[in-house]
């Protein structure tokens, strides 16, 4: 099955490029899929074509989403690198699919642009809004879980990990969900209290995770499930 990944700009020595880092496509690739990259496109026209090729989202990380999009009238001295082409386009991407079911994982931004496409918003910094005193912007190396992160009973993650109560992630963010979009309920929080997951159950997976599970092979388990999930959407 086809498995589109959103990507993020950079401009290193005077070269842009659009890209990921190749620990997504390797998770795919483990759990059966292949990854396709999906750059930002100047509009949102090639929306529904690019929806009818892929049989599954990945929206990934990266900068943090303009704060006008989800009603902040200025962005505060934190928040940085940020888009709007590609949140435009990734909040279209969340829509799309979102409205024919397609599979979708959310990873740290991801999560927070499915939140926002869908009415949510969230904290521009998690100590500037007085969210925690606790850091959540760890350093390298990212295969090291830095934080436990406390899974809601009964949730499609907390089944995915087995039924478990906690696990060890690590944490690579300094923003957060403030108000959570209406269709989403909340599947995990770090100990201090920040949402670190959201799901919603009306749909077969859709699901967000604030860390970076990629790094984690602990965390196969999730892109095992949404490689299954788009699979049988493509054979729907």
């Amino acid at each position: 099955m086809i498995i589109g990944i959103t990507t993020t700009f950079t401009d290193a020595d005077g070269l842009a490029i659009e890209r990921v880092t190749v620990e997504y496509l390797a998770s795919v690739e483990r759990a059966g899929g292949t990854p396709v990259l999906l750059p930002p496109q100047p509009d949102c026209s090639p929306i529904a074509e690019l929806i009818s090729r892929i049989d599954g989202l990945m929206l990934t990380g990266g900068g943090d989403i303009d704060p006008g999009l989800y009603t902040d009238e200025a962005a505060i001295e934190q928040v940085t690198h940020v888009s709007r082409k590609r949140d435009e386009f990734e909040i279209a991407l969340a829509r799309a699919a979102y409205d024919v079911g397609m599979p979708t994982l959310g990873i740290c931004r991801g999560m927070q642009i499915m939140n926002v496409a869908f009415g949510g918003s969230l904290n521009q910094d998690l100590a500037a809004c007085s969210v925690t005193g606790e850091e959540h912007l760890q350093e390298r190396p990212f295969e090291k879980a830095s934080q436990k992160t406390l899974l809601e009973a009964g949730s499609r993650l907390s089944e995915l990990y087995g039924g478990v109560q906690e696990i060890a992630v690590n944490s690579m963010h300094h923003q957060s969900i403030r108000t959570l979009a209406p269709n989403f309920r909340i599947n995990a929080r770090s100990a201090d209290g920040v949402i670190e997951g959201i799901e919603d159950a009306s749909q077969p997976f859709f699901l967000g995770v604030q860390w970076h599970p990629e790094y984690l092979l602990q965390s196969s388990v999730l892109f095992e499930a949404f490689c299954r999930e788009a699979d049988s959407f493509r054979k729907r």
